[in-house]
Protein backbone atom coordinates (compact mmCIF):
# COMPACT_ATOMS: atom_id res chain seq x y z
CA UNK A 1 0.00 0.00 0.00
CA UNK A 2 1.43 3.40 -1.14
CA UNK A 3 0.00 7.04 -0.94
CA UNK A 4 1.91 10.43 -2.00
CA UNK A 5 1.48 12.91 1.27
CA UNK A 6 2.26 16.40 0.64
CA UNK A 7 5.45 17.22 2.95
CA UNK A 8 6.46 20.26 4.61
CA UNK A 9 8.94 18.46 7.12
CA UNK A 10 10.69 20.45 9.91
CA UNK A 11 14.22 20.27 10.45
CA UNK A 12 15.13 17.61 12.58
CA UNK A 13 17.07 17.00 15.70
CA UNK A 14 17.92 14.25 18.24
CA UNK A 15 17.69 13.33 21.79
CA UNK A 16 19.47 10.76 24.23
CA UNK A 17 16.32 8.79 25.09
CA UNK A 18 17.02 6.93 28.70
CA UNK A 19 14.47 4.15 29.95
CA UNK A 20 14.75 2.67 33.10
CA UNK A 21 12.68 0.89 35.94
CA UNK A 22 11.57 4.43 37.11
CA UNK A 23 10.74 5.86 33.87
CA UNK A 24 12.10 7.61 30.50
CA UNK A 25 13.88 10.50 30.04
CA UNK A 26 15.62 12.23 27.62
CA UNK A 27 19.20 14.06 27.55
CA UNK A 28 19.39 17.13 25.43
CA UNK A 29 22.45 18.34 23.80
CA UNK A 30 23.67 20.49 26.71
CA UNK A 31 23.10 17.72 28.95
CA UNK A 32 20.01 18.98 30.44
CA UNK A 33 17.79 15.60 31.20
CA UNK A 34 13.93 16.19 31.28
CA UNK A 35 11.11 13.49 32.53
CA UNK A 36 9.31 12.35 29.12
CA UNK A 37 5.86 13.36 28.92
CA UNK A 38 4.15 9.37 29.40
CA UNK A 39 6.37 8.74 32.16
CA UNK A 40 5.16 12.33 33.94
CA UNK A 41 1.14 11.38 33.06
CA UNK A 42 1.14 8.34 34.58
CA UNK A 43 2.75 9.93 38.05
CA UNK A 44 -0.35 12.10 37.80
CA UNK A 45 -2.56 8.89 37.00
CA UNK A 46 -4.52 6.34 39.97
CA UNK A 47 -2.91 3.39 38.67
CA UNK A 48 -4.77 1.16 41.37
CA UNK A 49 -6.59 -0.64 38.78
CA UNK A 50 -3.80 -1.20 36.73
CA UNK A 51 -1.76 -2.97 40.51
CA UNK A 52 -5.11 -4.70 40.84
CA UNK A 53 -5.36 -6.60 37.65
CA UNK A 54 -2.05 -7.51 37.46
CA UNK A 55 -2.33 -9.33 40.55
CA UNK A 56 -5.16 -11.36 39.78
CA UNK A 57 -4.05 -11.88 36.25
CA UNK A 58 -1.57 -14.71 35.96
CA UNK A 59 -0.27 -13.80 32.24
CA UNK A 60 -0.08 -9.59 32.43
CA UNK A 61 3.37 -9.93 31.69
CA UNK A 62 2.28 -11.76 28.34
CA UNK A 63 -0.55 -9.20 27.72
CA UNK A 64 1.12 -6.08 28.21
CA UNK A 65 4.12 -7.47 26.04
CA UNK A 66 1.45 -8.17 23.01
CA UNK A 67 -0.59 -4.93 23.67
CA UNK A 68 3.32 -3.27 23.26
CA UNK A 69 3.90 -5.16 20.08
CA UNK A 70 0.65 -4.10 18.70
CA UNK A 71 1.62 -0.84 18.99
CA UNK A 72 4.82 -0.55 18.07
CA UNK A 73 3.92 -2.46 14.83
CA UNK A 74 1.21 0.08 14.21
CA UNK A 75 3.16 3.28 14.68
CA UNK A 76 6.22 1.41 12.61
CA UNK A 77 3.93 0.87 9.38
CA UNK A 78 2.20 4.32 10.01
CA UNK A 79 5.33 6.23 10.01
CA UNK A 80 6.13 4.66 6.84
CA UNK A 81 3.14 5.27 5.22
CA UNK A 82 3.26 8.55 5.78
CA UNK A 83 6.42 8.99 4.72
CA UNK A 84 5.71 8.08 1.38
CA UNK A 85 7.22 4.36 1.44
CA UNK A 86 5.60 1.27 0.42
CA UNK A 87 4.05 -0.72 3.17
CA UNK A 88 3.46 -4.62 2.34
CA UNK A 89 -0.28 -5.41 3.83
CA UNK A 90 0.17 -8.75 2.23
CA UNK A 91 3.13 -9.78 4.88
CA UNK A 92 1.49 -7.81 8.09
CA UNK A 93 -0.54 -10.45 10.81
CA UNK A 94 -4.35 -10.10 10.74
CA UNK A 95 -4.22 -8.12 13.84
CA UNK A 96 -1.78 -5.80 12.74
CA UNK A 97 -3.41 -5.71 9.18
CA UNK A 98 -7.06 -5.04 11.12
CA UNK A 99 -4.88 -2.08 12.77
CA UNK A 100 -3.07 -0.95 9.74
CA UNK A 101 -5.78 -0.71 6.85
CA UNK A 102 -8.49 1.39 8.46
CA UNK A 103 -6.38 3.91 9.78
CA UNK A 104 -4.47 4.12 6.36
CA UNK A 105 -7.50 4.96 4.94
CA UNK A 106 -8.44 7.92 7.59
CA UNK A 107 -4.68 9.15 6.24
CA UNK A 108 -5.58 9.39 3.23
CA UNK A 109 -8.66 10.75 3.44
CA UNK A 110 -8.08 13.41 6.34
CA UNK A 111 -4.37 13.98 6.39
CA UNK A 112 -2.44 16.67 4.51
CA UNK A 113 0.73 19.12 4.75
CA UNK A 114 2.61 16.75 6.83
CA UNK A 115 5.37 18.85 9.29
CA UNK A 116 6.48 16.18 11.20
CA UNK A 117 6.27 12.47 11.80
CA UNK A 118 8.02 10.84 14.95
CA UNK A 119 9.92 13.31 16.01
CA UNK A 120 11.76 14.18 19.10
CA UNK A 121 10.90 17.45 21.15
CA UNK A 122 11.26 19.44 24.53
CA UNK A 123 10.07 22.16 26.47
CA UNK A 124 12.20 23.94 28.66
CA UNK A 125 9.09 25.70 30.15
CA UNK A 126 7.30 22.52 31.19
CA UNK A 127 10.67 20.67 31.45
CA UNK A 128 9.67 17.60 30.11
CA UNK A 129 10.33 15.51 26.49
CA UNK A 130 9.09 13.19 24.17
CA UNK A 131 8.25 12.22 20.67
CA UNK A 132 5.28 13.32 18.67
CA UNK A 133 3.12 10.41 16.37
CA UNK A 134 2.22 13.42 13.75
CA UNK A 135 2.22 17.08 12.96
CA UNK A 136 -0.40 17.88 9.97
CA UNK A 137 -3.38 18.89 9.03
CA UNK A 138 -6.14 16.83 9.82
CA UNK A 139 -9.74 18.10 7.83
CA UNK A 140 -7.71 20.99 6.59
CA UNK A 141 -6.83 22.13 10.02
CA UNK A 142 -2.89 22.19 11.80
CA UNK A 143 -3.25 19.59 14.26
CA UNK A 144 -1.72 17.47 16.20
CA UNK A 145 -2.32 13.77 16.05
CA UNK A 146 -1.68 10.82 18.28
CA UNK A 147 -1.64 6.93 17.04
CA UNK A 148 -3.06 4.53 19.51
CA UNK A 149 -4.31 1.06 19.14
CA UNK A 150 -6.76 -0.73 21.80
CA UNK A 151 -8.17 -3.59 22.53
CA UNK A 152 -11.38 -2.71 24.32
CA UNK A 153 -12.76 1.06 22.80
CA UNK A 154 -12.42 3.78 25.06
CA UNK A 155 -15.16 6.58 25.61
CA UNK A 156 -14.13 10.08 25.25
CA UNK A 157 -14.27 10.66 28.67
CA UNK A 158 -11.58 8.06 29.10
CA UNK A 159 -8.71 9.67 26.97
CA UNK A 160 -7.74 12.77 29.02
CA UNK A 161 -4.12 12.17 29.24
CA UNK A 162 -4.41 10.82 25.60
CA UNK A 163 -5.44 14.53 25.34
CA UNK A 164 -3.37 16.25 27.28
CA UNK A 165 -0.28 14.17 26.08
CA UNK A 166 -1.16 16.07 22.72
CA UNK A 167 -1.29 19.37 23.94
CA UNK A 168 1.73 18.90 25.89
CA UNK A 169 3.31 18.13 22.40
CA UNK A 170 1.52 20.82 20.66
CA UNK A 171 3.12 23.14 23.23
CA UNK A 172 6.53 21.67 22.62
CA UNK A 173 6.51 22.26 18.89
CA UNK A 174 5.14 25.96 19.24
CA UNK A 175 8.52 26.59 21.62
CA UNK A 176 10.43 24.64 19.11
CA UNK A 177 9.48 25.63 15.81
CA UNK A 178 6.92 28.58 15.81
CA UNK A 179 4.55 25.99 14.82
CA UNK A 180 0.54 26.71 16.50
CA UNK A 181 -1.52 24.14 16.07
CA UNK A 182 -5.29 24.62 16.67
CA UNK A 183 -6.80 21.37 17.25
CA UNK A 184 -5.93 17.73 19.17
CA UNK A 185 -6.62 14.66 17.37
CA UNK A 186 -6.45 11.20 18.70
CA UNK A 187 -6.57 8.59 15.71
CA UNK A 188 -7.65 5.11 17.78
CA UNK A 189 -7.33 1.86 15.92
CA UNK A 190 -9.38 -0.93 17.69
CA UNK A 191 -7.85 -5.13 17.59
CA UNK A 192 -9.89 -6.43 14.58
CA UNK A 193 -12.80 -4.15 14.36
CA UNK A 194 -11.32 -2.96 11.55
CA UNK A 195 -12.25 0.69 12.24
CA UNK A 196 -10.57 3.35 13.80
CA UNK A 197 -12.12 6.09 16.29
CA UNK A 198 -11.95 9.52 15.91
CA UNK A 199 -11.41 11.78 18.95
CA UNK A 200 -11.10 15.64 18.45
CA UNK A 201 -10.50 18.47 21.00
CA UNK A 202 -9.47 22.61 20.54
CA UNK A 203 -6.21 22.85 22.48
CA UNK A 204 -7.70 25.69 24.29
CA UNK A 205 -10.35 23.29 26.18
CA UNK A 206 -7.35 21.12 28.01
CA UNK A 207 -4.25 24.19 28.91
CA UNK A 208 -6.26 24.68 32.24
CA UNK A 209 -5.91 21.13 33.54
CA UNK A 210 -2.62 21.09 32.61
CA UNK A 211 -2.06 23.89 34.81
CA UNK A 212 -3.67 22.54 37.46
CA UNK A 213 -1.28 18.78 37.01
CA UNK A 214 1.86 21.09 36.69
CA UNK A 215 1.38 22.48 39.99
CA UNK A 216 0.00 19.63 41.98
CA UNK A 217 2.78 17.44 40.06
CA UNK A 218 5.77 19.37 38.73
CA UNK A 219 8.07 17.50 36.39
CA UNK A 220 11.36 15.89 37.84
Amino acid sequence: MFHNFNHNLLPQFELNRIDSPTGRRYVLPDNTSYESVTTWLSRTSDNTWLEEWRAREPNADKIVERASKRGTALHENAESFLMNKEVNVSSLNLIDKSLFIPLSKVLIDRVDNIRAVEYQLYSHSLKLAGTVDLVADFDSIPSLIDLKSTKNIKNKEDIDNYFLQTLIYSIMMEENYGVKLKKLVILMAEDYANKVHVFQEPRVNWTMKLVKLLKKFPPT
